[in-house]
């Protein structure tokens, strides 16, 4: 139960309350009646939330009290009637928090931090009315951008913004990043700096676009091959070509001693499948690939040629491990190889070397193997990695199934007239 009384110095009236063996005051009504009617409120309150349902009517009554009194607001807080909440932060402090927003409890890696970062500043971009990309962009409006307030991001200003990036990007491109933005802005209702989530009614898009498969023929490989200028960047290509290795992160930690010579398999770690706290123990999850014809010939080739190591220095591509950009300098590599081949660069390069070794595997050996050894499920591999080739068009366009020639009723004609 709570009381009032008279605070003769202020000449002013105060609250109160005792909750689970503690006594709080709240101070500063002004007249009586306001003292009153805030205690019934309070009492109310504190009876709801014992018995863990708090009506709607009392909710608003607590959303009122934040715009209008964010002191009492804090203190009730503070007594555990009403939830904590921030003065509303800015949509730069917002971002930052979404980057490294935990999942599971487990920090987010680095690339995830890195695709939220992206994904924001869209937002920003939009905002400070400056271009996609990064070229060219007026700094000083994306600082005054990032420095407006949460709540000033409106309903209107989504449906806009909605439309934009549906005419900006492709679909499967914003449809990735509503969803970062209705989980950035979830975070902004939890933190108590705004009220609803004006992403929370827009649905992403899950269309996955197989416009930009490519499949890299056993020629075009031979001829990337022959066009590699050195033994490493023969054995980087054939383990992406004829591994299906996820580049560069399963290279990166990618040792001489997975390799079980006499097995005819490696053993690859797979960090995209590992926690971040699990991978910086050295825990990895792991699966096993053979040793293929054409990575044998490239492995043994790179073994002569630098020796196999041991102990902390058997790493085979140690370079990788100290590089944060190791996936954008291996691409721009990689141009170049094509470059000075006088062979056009295809469409997502590693992603598509690792789709066409999945769909050769898949014409020969059962998908359970396939899975195992590309590392995907089944599920994902139809829908993301295997290919229809143009020979699978040419080898349909000559089959053919011969009809099987029936005609039951003039058999049975045939028998009633001999009876």
């Amino acid at each position: 139960m709570a009381s009032i009384f008279q605070n003769k110095k202020f000449d002013s009236f105060g609250i109160e309350i005792l909750i689970d063996g503690d006594r709080f005051r709240l101070y500063g009504f002004p007249q009586r009646r306001d003292a009153v009617a805030f205690k019934e409120r309070l009492e109310e309150l504190q009876v709801c939330v014992k018995l863990g349902n708090v009506p709607a009517h009392l909710k608003l009554w607590l959303a009122k009290l934040w715009e209008k009194n964010r002191f009492q607001y804090h203190k009730l807080a503070e007594m555990g009637l009403a939830d904590a909440r921030e003065d509303c932060g800015t949509i730069g402090e917002l971002i930052e928090r979404y980057k490294t927003y935990a999942i599971n409890g487990q920090e987010p890696k680095e690339r995830t931090s890195r695709n939220r970062a992206v994904a924001s500043k869209t937002l920003l971009n939009f905002i400070a009315n400056q271009k996609p990309g990064n070229f060219h962009q007026d700094r000083v409006a994306l600082r005054l951008a990032s420095e407006r307030l949460v709540n000033e991001i409106t309903p209107d200003f989504v449906r806009k913004f909605y439309a934009y990036m549906q005419k900006t990007y492709r679909q499967s491109t914003w449809g990735r990043r509503v969803k970062h933005f209705k989980v950035m802005f979830e975070m902004a209702v939890h933190a108590g700096w705004i009220s609803e989530n004006p992403f929370a009614k827009l649905r992403g898009s899950a269309v996955v676009s197989r416009s930009r498969d490519f499949n890299i023929s056993p020629e075009l490989a031979q001829q990337v091959l022959t066009a590699c200028p050195s033994a490493r960047w023969r054995l980087l290509f054939s383990f992406a070509r004829w591994g299906g290795l996820r580049m560069p992160s399963e290279i990166t930690f990618l040792r001489w001693s997975d390799i079980d010579w006499t097995g005819n398999r490696i053993r690859i770690c797979e960090p995209k499948k590992t926690r971040r706290r699990e991978q910086e123990q050295g825990i990895f999850s792991e699966r096993y690939i053979p040793i293929f014809p054409e990575i044998r010939t490239a492995l043994e080739e790179f073994l002569a040629e630098t020796g196999e190591k041991t102990g902390e220095e058997d790493f085979i591509f140690p370079e990788f491990l100290a590089s944060p950009s190791a996936g954008a300098l291996l691409r721009k590599e990689f141009r170049e190889v094509l470059r000075r081949a006088g062979i056009p660069p295809w469409p997502k390069l590693f992603v598509n070397l690792r789709a066409t070794r999945a769909t050769e595997l898949q014409g020969v050996y059962p998908i359970h193997k396939v899975c195992a050894w590309i590392g995907h499920t089944p599920e994902i591999s139809l829908k993301h990695y295997t290919q229809v080739t143009a020979n699978d068009f040419m080898e349909a366009s000559s089959f053919s199934v011969s009809p099987v020639q029936t005609d039951r009723g003039k058999d049975r004609g045939k028998d009633r007239g001999r009876k």
